[in-house]
C-alpha cells in the first residue's frame, strides 16, 4: 500500500516521461528487463529502455525506461521492495495510472485548488533543480582541504560509545512483567521478542535493534543500556513507546580516528556546507539586484 500511494503523485508528471515518439512492441519480458542490474553498455540500454512497453492503460504507453526514473526517486527501502516484487510494483503502477486517467477525465485537474497545488510543486521542483546545477558546478573538494577541516573539527569524528541492542517493546507493565518471566524461564530473548513485541519490525527480526550510540536513546533506556553487562536483559523500562527489554550483545569503548576512517564523512559534511554557503550567497545577489518590498502589516 506504501508503494501504491508512493506511486500516485509520480502521475502528475507521468504525461511527460511516456508521451515518447512511438515505440516497438516490447521483444523482452518486462519484468526481467526491470530487475536487471546496469552494466557497462548502459548508456546505449538506456536509449532501449525507452522503446520496451511494460504496460499499456487505455492507449498510454508506460516505458521502462519511465518506470525507472520513477523507481530511482522512491525511497531506497521502498525502491528494494519494490525490486523484490517488481510485477506487483507494475500493477500498483498500473492501478495509481488508472486513477490518474480517470482524475484527467473528471477534470480535476482544472479545479482551481488543485491548479494552486500543481503551480507550489512546480515551484519547489524548479528551486530544487536550480540549488542543484548551482552546486554540481562547484569544483571539487581537494584532500588537503579535507584533511584541513578534519584536523581543526577532529572532535566532530570521534566514535562515540556504541552498544548493539534487541528489545522487546510491550504496551503495558503487566505484559512487561510477563515477558521477563519467561525470560527468566529460560525463554530465548528472540522468540520472546518475536512473539510478544508490539512492533512488527521488532517481531520479524527477533527484537534485534542495531548498533547504537550514546545519546541517541531515551534517557532511561541510554542509562540501563551502558550498564548492563553483554548478554544480560534488563528490567522492564518505561519509555515513551511502551514497556521495554534490552538486551545487549556487543559494546564498543569512544574513540579517536584517523582521517582515512573518516574521509567520506568529511567530505560529505565539507561539500554540505559548501552548498550551504553557496546557497546564501546566491540568495544575497538575488536580493541585491531585486526590489523588494514587504507589508508586513497586512499579515494581521
Amino acid at each position: 500500500m506504501r508503494v501504491a500511494l508512493l506511486l500516485f503523485s509520480f502521475f502528475f508528471f507521468l504525461p511527460f516521461a511516456a508521451s515518447a515518439a512511438p515505440v516497438a512492441p516490447a521483444t523482452e519480458d518486462p519484468v526481467k528487463a526491470f530487475r536487471r542490474k546496469p552494466s557497462e553498455k548502459s548508456a546505449k540500454k538506456s536509449a532501449k529502455k525507452s522503446e520496451i512497453v511494460v504496460a499499456e492503460v487505455n492507449g498510454r504507453k508506460i516505458t521502462l525506461a519511465a518506470l525507472e526514473a520513477y523507481l530511482h526517486g522512491l525511497p531506497p527501502e521502498v525502491g528494494f521492495q519494490a525490486l523484490k516484487d517488481a510485477r506487483r510494483f507494475l500493477e500498483e503502477f498500473v492501478q495509481t495510472e488508472l486513477l490518474f486517467q480517470e482524475a484527467i477525465r473528471r477534470k480535476v485537474d482544472i479545479l482551481p485548488e488543485v491548479q494552486l497545488r500543481i503551480r507550489i510543486s512546480r515551484r519547489q521542483i524548479l528551486i530544487g533543480a536550480l540549488v542543484d546545477r548551482l552546486t554540481k558546478r562547484s569544483k571539487p573538494v581537494s584532500d588537503e582541504e579535507l584533511r584541513r577541516f578534519f584536523r581543526k573539527n577532529r572532535s566532530r569524528f570521534q566514535r562515540k560509545e556504541t552498544v548493539r541492542l534487541s528489545h522487546i517493546v510491550l504496551k503495558t507493565e503487566q505484559a512487561a512483567s510477563e515477558a521477563l518471566a519467561e525470560l527468566r524461564g529460560g525463554a530465548p530473548f528472540e522468540e520472546v521478542a518475536g512473539r510478544r513485541s508490539i512492533f512488527e519490525s521488532s517481531r520479524q527480526t527477533g527484537g534485534r535493534l542495531g548498533l547504537v550510540r550514546r545519546g541517541e536513546l531515551d534517557r532511561n533506556l541510554e542509562k540501563a543500556a551502558f550498564s548492563l553487562p553483554i548478554g544480560q536483559f534488563s528490567r522492564p523500562i518505561k519509555t515513551p513507546v511502551g514497556w521495554q527489554i534490552i538486551r545487549v550483545t556487543e559494546r564498543a569503548a569512544a574513540s579517536k580516528v584517523r582521517f582515512e576512517d573518516v574521509r567520506d564523512d568529511v567530505e560529505k559534511m565539507v561539500a554540505r556546507m559548501r552548498r550551504q554557503e553557496e546557497y546564501r550567497l546566491l540568495l544575497e545577489r538575488l536580493r541585491r539586484g531585486s526590489k523588494i518590498t514587504l507589508y508586513p502589516e497586512r499579515l494581521r
